[in-house]
């Protein structure tokens, strides 16, 4: 499967990329991290995980009806009353990317290129994981440390929320039109963005096809 790309791209270019399944692809992190967050709930709720997981389903399906969209695991857990403060010590603790990640030579290569192309102004990341853990990521992962991380704590919201992009646009004194966001999830890196004014958003298929994507942007 290839790229979508929504809107248009737009010259120059602002991107903003997604970080977790974008730039890297680990299932088993994804999967164990995802877990300890399900017993960190529950801990949370006084209750089990499979009690913890049946209130994570309802209020999914609550936010759902609400609001037309799907949540983030990041939106029901405040809506279940675990302050935000709370809640990025909680991640802090759990997701630790250098047991599971190491340099990605192609894929700095690549973004190192893009950084660079004449048509490019601005490169940040945008994650829904606490700001320090997207530096961290990136360090493992070799990327330049000039690459700007936004996350949750940034402008005391996430995605999908609308707030997040025109917060990152605002951060880097831009206009919104000369924006696109790349990432791999329709309804948290795409849809918001192109709400929020972006002039485009690029779906993408995993780590693979965002190297694909970036020279083909390059070109």
């Amino acid at each position: 499967r290839m790229a979508t790309i929504y809107g248009h791209i737009p010259t120059p270019v602002n991107v903003l990329l997604d970080i977790d399944d974008t730039l890297y692809h680990q299932p088993q992190y994804r999967s164990s991290g995802g877990r300890a967050e399900i017993v960190a709930i529950a801990h949370f709720l006084e209750c089990d995980t499979k009690e913890a997981e049946a209130y994570i389903r309802n209020r999914r399906k609550h936010i759902r009806r609400m609001t037309g969209v799907d949540a983030t695991l990041t939106q029901v857990v405040y809506a279940l009353g675990m302050p935000a403060d709370e809640w990025n010590r909680v991640r802090c603790s759990i997701w630790k990317p250098i047991h599971w990640l190491s340099r990605d030579t192609a894929l700095c290569q690549a973004i190192q290129m893009f950084v660079s192309h004449p048509r490019v102004h601005y490169v940040v990341c945008g994650t829904n994981s606490p700001v320090a853990v997207g530096i961290e990521t990136l360090a493992i992962l070799g990327l330049p440390d000039t690459l700007r991380v936004f996350g949750p704590e940034s402008f005391s919201c996430s995605k999908p929320n609308q707030g997040f992009f025109l917060g990152i646009v605002q951060a880097v004194h831009s206009d919104v039109s000369e924006w696109i966001s790349i990432g791999d999830r329709e309804s948290s890196d795409c849809d918001p963005a192109l709400a929020a004014g972006f002039a485009g958003a690029i779906l993408i298929q995993g780590r693979d096809d965002l190297i694909k994507t970036i020279h083909m942007l390059g070109e």
